[in-house]
């Protein structure tokens, strides 16, 4: 048995039983940051204006005076 009064998400007080409840949380854990990191449709709901690309000129190349060969 554990002595303490498990902490954290742990309910379990005997040590094998334990490590099997944590082991769990860890593949939660794990399956959780997976899905996270590979989400690609901005999860953080990130603005352009929050990463300056409000300040971008979106004019394009063939408008820009520069673009035709001088």
């Amino acid at each position: 048995k554990i002595a303490l009064i498990p902490s954290g998400a742990l309910t379990k007080t005997n040590v094998q039983e334990a490590i099997v409840e944590n082991d769990s949380h860890i593949t939660t854990i794990k399956n959780n940051l997976s899905s996270h990191t590979s989400n690609t449709s901005n999860p953080h709901k990130v603005t352009k204006s929050q990463i300056g690309l409000g300040n971008v000129d979106n004019t394009s190349d063939a408008n820009k005076p520069i673009s035709t060969a001088t």
